[in-house]
């Protein structure tokens, strides 16, 4: 065997160990990208959201997704069918949401949109955030505490 054809399958065999050793890392690569938050069963009077990534679209810096609901306690007549009025409120890309969720009828899912803040232009370093917040409330009337403040960096 001549020198050069050792060369090329000691380069044929790198290539393929690198190729491998590649799909190998990533085979189990949703697994390091997805968040999975567990929670201990409270007792009491709840409501347990979840929130699914629907669509990103990094043209317009919006994040979809798909928001489900079950219910806990007094509060329901079953899983997903709420005993009392229920109300919830978002902070959807067009604003504060409420929506009204009529006690003996289902919560369906609901899609919302929120803003992702970001840059597009860093790829493949480009890194985004989005703030998701919900309340729900079974009285008429609630009160939002103000966002505490930034500080100020000299």
């Amino acid at each position: 065997m001549t020198r050069s054809r050792r060369v090329q399958i000691g380069l044929t065999i790198l290539v393929v160990a690198f190729y491998l050793a590649v799909l190998y890392r990533n085979l189990n690569e949703s697994e390091r990208r997805s968040l999975l938050l567990s929670e201990t069963p409270i007792a009491g009077d709840y409501v347990s959201i979840s929130i699914r990534v629907a669509d990103v679209n990094l043209g317009t810096s919006e994040l979809t997704a798909r928001i489900s609901f079950r219910l806990e306690g007094s509060l329901a007549r079953d899983p997903v069918t709420p005993s009392v009025d229920l109300k919830l409120f978002l902070n959807d890309i067009r604003g504060s949401q409420e929506i009204d969720f009529p006690h003996g009828r289902r919560m369906n899912t609901i899609q919302a949109t929120f803003s992702l803040d970001g840059n597009v232009n860093k790829y493949p370093f480009d890194t985004y955030n989005t703030s998701i917040r919900t309340i729900v409330t079974n009285g008429t009337r609630v009160v939002l505490s103000p966002l505490p403040k930034d500080k100020e960096t000299r």
